[in-house]
């Protein structure tokens, strides 16, 4: 009985596997051609790809190294973050910050959202030797350190990506749119106060996180809540006043509520 419910198990999980290949394909080969039709509308993609893909930048975390000595930009001080914490996942959660923020105003700056992307396989382990150009350096520092699955704190950082799926993996109209657990936790904070201060450099005022740290890494989900407060909650805290809006789009409602 338990050696059927494995084979059943693997059996699902091979077809899952599979019908992400896919999907993955599918939208490559729309990326390759330059267009898709959604809603019997044809939509130009090759000129925000080929932007997308040229502005694409690698931050060594030697470059984020001194985070600590910067102060918040000039006048943000006067800027309370607004936070949300919404059971929903992370593009569902920039879907709706966009409409919420484009129905107020025209003018309401760039949306940046926290990709979960594998730290060692271009395209996760669907499609094996895919080595994207301009952030390489990323996954051959990762190789190097598999062993322990620390990794490193360079981040990778994409303007102007294009959304063409959503959650039910289908079409969408394009839009732009982490003792050992205490040394664990430690590099989680690390990694995600860097993140927080690209974001803060760069201008970027409306951002989308999820529950970084508690998916793969497994951590405690109340630790890396801790960890949150100290960053954007608290008063006085070093970045709880640098961003407009904050929402962490978080899958699951156990940890929601937590």
């Amino acid at each position: 009985m338990e050696s059927a419910a494995i084979a059943l198990y693997l059996n699902k999980s091979a077809r899952g596997a599979q019908k992400r290949r896919e999907i993955l394909g599918a939208t490559l080969q729309a990326i390759n051609t330059g267009t898709i039709t959604f809603a019997d509308i044809s939509h130009d993609l090759a000129a925000k790809v080929r932007f997308s893909t040229q502005v694409t930048a690698y931050y060594p975390q030697s470059q984020l190294t001194p985070w600590v000595a910067y102060m918040p930009p000039q006048g943000s001080l006067a800027v309370r973050t607004e936070v949300s914490v919404l059971e929903m996942s992370t593009l569902e959660g920039a879907r709706i910050l966009i409409d919420a923020l484009s129905s107020h105003s025209r003018s309401f700056g760039r949306i940046v959202i926290l990709n979960f992307a594998n730290p060692v396989k271009a395209y996760g382990r669907l499609i094996w030797g895919a080595r994207p150009r301009r952030v390489y350096p990323l996954y051959s520092l990762h190789h190097q350190d598999d062993q322990y699955k620390f990794y490193h704190h360079a981040i990778p950082f994409t303007p102007s990506a294009v959304v063409l799926r959503n959650d039910a993996e289908e079409w969408v109209s394009p839009f732009d749119g982490g003792a050992l657990e205490n040394r664990i936790l430690e590099v989680v904070k690390e990694r995600m106060t860097r993140i927080l201060f690209l974001f803060e450099q760069l201008g970027s005022k409306n951002i989308v996180l999820g529950s970084f740290g508690t998916g793969a890494f497994r951590n405690s989900v109340e630790s890396v809540a801790r960890i949150r407060a100290e960053m954007l909650v608290r008063e006085m805290v070093r970045f709880a006043r640098s961003f407009n809006r904050v929402v962490f789009a978080i899958l699951g409602n156990d940890t929601v509520n937590t």
